[in-house]
């Protein structure tokens, strides 16, 4: 099988990302996590801020207001952590591939 030079280039950067990834995966994983806890945080304390009485204007708008932006965040970083956590070796279908590459390159090894 002969590869064009365009097709060396894309298995080069795959090959490329793969290894990036095993030091990628720690800072995506304390990011996400750290978001995850911190909007979490934000908006338990406005709901508690809003349960706790104080029924004023400014609490209200800020509940219906912040209140949809703080749980998407918080949404979107929690599949981010378990999105990390799900492809923790990397992507199996893509290891797969470059496994094959290499074996169809070298058939001796």
């Amino acid at each position: 099988m002969n590869l064009s030079e365009a097709e060396l280039r894309i298995i080069a950067r795959i090959r490329k990302g793969q290894r990036a990834w095993r030091w990628g995966r720690w800072p995506v994983l304390i990011t996400s996590f750290a978001c995850t806890v911190t909007f979490a945080y934000a908006l338990f304390q406005l709901y508690d801020r809003f349960q706790k009485g104080r029924d004023d204007m400014l609490s209200i708008a800020n509940l219906a207001c912040y209140s949809g932006v703080y749980f998407g965040i918080c949404m979107m970083s929690w599949c981010m952590t378990v999105w990390t956590l799900c492809r923790w070796n990397g992507d199996h279908m893509t290891k797969l591939l470059l496994r094959l590459l290499e074996e169809h390159e070298n058939p001796n090894s």
